[in-house]
């Protein structure tokens, strides 16, 4: 098709402000404007025709009201380079006036959310192959310091040939950092919404950082609308895990996809390396898979060590073996993070922090460096050891050089430093919050807590208080309600405790979060005299105990509760399947007493076997005290 054969005649094509674009106008002596194909964040999208290369392209407009010479900015030069077959071709960018275009490939297809409304369903293996080509193309962008910003359904095309092509990448060509330059309810992630409400009220959103996760979040979001056929909710309180949902997809794929969309940027996958590894290996918890996979790496270790003829080549595939470990063992312990495997999350950690051919990785990213101290210092504090969890949490602050994250391991020094009981290093260390560029609404919530710590309970909420007039950060907010919890409980108001930790989950819903408040309506239930009351609560610990088992590697505590607010509510077969669950991998005394105690109450044949392995593991941990036990005992010598 020639240049010649399109369209000549120069009419306005469609009517909009600042557009001058009109069907078979050539600009730049180039490219001729066909039609109009669509309307992006920053403007109206045409298709064009190159007529020097003779294909079709597309002409956009990115930017209103530019200042300055576009040959002088790097990131032209940067975007006419980049290279991938997942994304469109950058030919050129246009300045006119005050105006620039864009032009790049056109992408021969439908793009996802054109499926979506069709009502498509999607086998996994396809879903698997466009996050793999997804995750493949924001590490090459995120390798050329871009971030999309703008992922979602509409901005993903399926090519005829069924791979995916990334469109419509966002850009800043005047070095306006703080802009939000795209943002689509529904895939945007909640610090980037938080950045964008702050910046549109005049607040301060300078302590908000927006990186590279907020892609990655936005990608787990547009596969969660693929799957469950609508996108997820922005609010925390309405939002319904893949997880709960029978999808018919299996539990791996669907735990990548919730990691994506964590609410907490730094318990999403950090790179798009990380979920390039977590789909080669999603069948690794499999114990079968793992045995095959060990034997078969063994086998390939001894027969490449036969065929390196040479120091290159052996030096080479040591890097890279050594390369390859390191991812592994860095998956694994975000993995150990986030299934609350304390014990197995420090000796790991301590492990690739003194493993002497990853010190290489560690020069070279301080940031993995002090994610990896912040694990083990969370490991240390919920194991009950707050003093060396403190330690580890101040090298990870001064280990750090992005200041989200520097000031965030900072305040988990101090808290620590006050489970520990340690005031005076936690005074001492408050004095240096502008070293860690702490804010008011940090330094306020340091001191209430110091006043908490010290028993100045109603000091402690004013000083929460004005800690959240200050606070946008959803996390800090998450904290001061937790911690307001933790004081009313200790004044005695159980009631608002309860409701401090509800205000806290709709800010953040991690494990931690939802752990609390199913303890607290528990603790709730059982200091409630009201009958009717004491069930109601017992019911919400107990929706709040099923949703955290429903996570994947749920928590032995998590397991346990939830099989003790089933026998306190009289629900004995649930709780008596709960047990036995549990039975078939702990060696915990109280795993038997409380089946005893169920067969007891249903006339169960195994009551005898069960009480006599209840005494027996009981016995061998040291007899602690247990009224629970006691009365087991009585009620067995009746």
């Amino acid at each position: 098709m020639r240049g010649a054969d399109l369209y000549l005649i120069s009419q306005p094509l469609f009517h909009q402000e600042g557009v001058t674009l009109r069907r078979g106008e050539v600009i730049d002596q180039s490219y001729q404007i066909i039609e109009e194909i669509g309307k992006g964040a920053g403007g109206i999208v045409y298709k064009a025709y190159h007529i020097r290369l003779q294909k079709y392209v597309v002409v956009k407009k990115i930017k209103d009201d530019f200042v300055g010479r576009l040959d002088s900015r790097g990131e032209v030069d940067i975007l006419k380079r980049l290279h991938h077959m997942y994304l469109p071709q950058v030919y050129d960018f246009i300045q006119r006036g005050t105006e620039i275009y864009t032009v790049m490939d056109y992408v021969d297809g439908r793009d996802m959310e054109h499926y979506i409304r069709q009502g498509c369903v999607f086998a996994e293996s396809q879903l698997r192959c466009w996050l793999q080509q997804l995750a493949e193309v924001l590490k090459y962008l995120h390798g050329n310091q871009i971030i999309h910003s703008d992922i979602k359904p509409s901005n993903i095309m399926i090519t005829r040939t069924g791979d995916v092509c990334l469109i419509d990448f966002n850009i800043s060509l005047d070095g306006e950092q703080d802009k939000i330059l795209g943002l689509s309810y529904g895939f945007a992630a909640p610090e980037q919404l938080q950045k964008a409400y702050c910046i549109q009220n005049g607040l301060d959103a300078s302590g908000i950082s927006i990186g590279p996760r907020i892609d990655i979040y936005s990608l787990g979001a547009v596969f969660y609308q693929l799957i469950a056929g609508q996108p997820p909710e922005t609010d925390p309180q309405r939002y319904v895990p893949l997880s709960h949902l029978d999808t018919g997809y299996s539990d791996g794929f669907i735990h990548v996809i919730e990691k994506c969309m964590r609410q907490d940027p730094r318990a999403r996958y950090r790179r798009a390396e990380d979920i390039l590894y977590a789909l080669a290996h999603m069948e690794k918890q499999d114990s079968g898979y793992r045995r095959i996979m060990r034997n078969f790496a063994l086998g390939i270790t001894l027969s490449g060590m036969l065929i390196l003829l040479g120091t290159g080549m052996l030096t080479g595939g040591l890097i890279r073996r050594n390369r390859e470990n390191f991812q592994k063992d860095y998956y694994e312990l975000t993995e150990l993070a986030a299934a609350y495997e304390d014990q197995k999350l420090v000796n790991q950690g301590n492990q690739m922090l003194y493993e002497p051919s990853y010190q290489r990785y560690y020069e070279g990213d301080q940031e993995i460096y002090a994610e990896i101290l912040y694990d083990i210092g969370l490991g240390y504090a919920h194991g009950n050891y707050p003093a060396l969890g403190a330690g580890y949490m101040k090298l990870a602050a001064e280990a750090s050089q992005e200041q989200e994250y520097r000031s965030r391991y900072y305040l988990e020094w101090v808290q620590l430093l006050l489970d520990a009981g340690n005031t005076q290093d936690a005074q001492a260390a408050l004095d240096m919050a502008g070293t860690y560029g702490l804010g008011e609404e940090e330094t306020a919530y340091i001191q209430a807590e110091l006043k908490r710590y010290s028993g100045e309970y109603q000091e402690a909420v004013d000083g929460y208080s004005r800690a959240l007039a200050y606070a946008s950060d959803p996390d800090l907010c998450s904290s001061i309600y937790r911690q307001l919890g933790k004081v009313y409980w200790q004044l005695g108001d159980y009631l608002s405790s309860v409701q401090m930790l509800e205000q806290a989950s709709v800010y953040q819903t991690e494990r931690s979060v939802r752990r609390e408040l199913a303890q607290s309506c528990m603790d709730l239930a059982a200091s409630t005299v009201n009958s009717g009351a004491a069930r109601e609560y017992r019911l919400k610990a107990i929706a709040l105990y099923q949703q955290l088992n429903e996570l994947p590697n749920p928590a032995f505590v998590d397991r346990m509760n939830l099989g003790v607010l089933y026998v306190l509510n009289g629900q004995y077969y649930e709780a008596r399947a709960v047990f036995e669950a549990l039975h078939e991998s702990s060696e915990d005394y109280r795993v038997a007493m409380y089946l005893a105690y169920i067969a007891y109450e249903l006339d169960d044949g195994r009551l005898s076997s069960y009480y006599e392995e209840a005494v027996a593991a009981y016995r061998k941990s040291g007899s602690p005290q247990d009224d629970n036990m006691a009365q087991l005992i009585l009620l067995m010598s009746e």
